[in-house]
């Protein structure tokens, strides 16, 4: 899945989004009407985006580093002279 620091931020993400999904499904199920849930709804959309957003810089940033580092560490193995 990538270097250690990416697959730890992906499954850091993972769990908000899940703990995220839970809690409004528990506020869901206090909806008494219409409008609330349509409220309830939009808040819990533009928070993931928002979230997404986020994460989706976060790993773009972590996984240029790690081509990066890469890219200056000396080859392991390869044709020797």
């Amino acid at each position: 899945m990538g270097t250690p620091e990416t697959s730890k931020k992906v499954f850091g993400n993972a769990e908000r989004n899940v703990a995220s999904a839970f809690e409004f499904a528990q506020r869901l199920v206090q909806v008494r009407d219409v409008q609330a849930l349509a409220k309830l709804q939009m808040k819990f959309i533009q928070a993931q985006m928002q979230a997404m957003t986020e994460q989706a810089k976060e790993l773009s940033e972590t996984a240029t580093k790690a081509v990066m580092d890469s890219a200056k560490a000396p080859p392991k193995g390869g044709l020797s002279s």
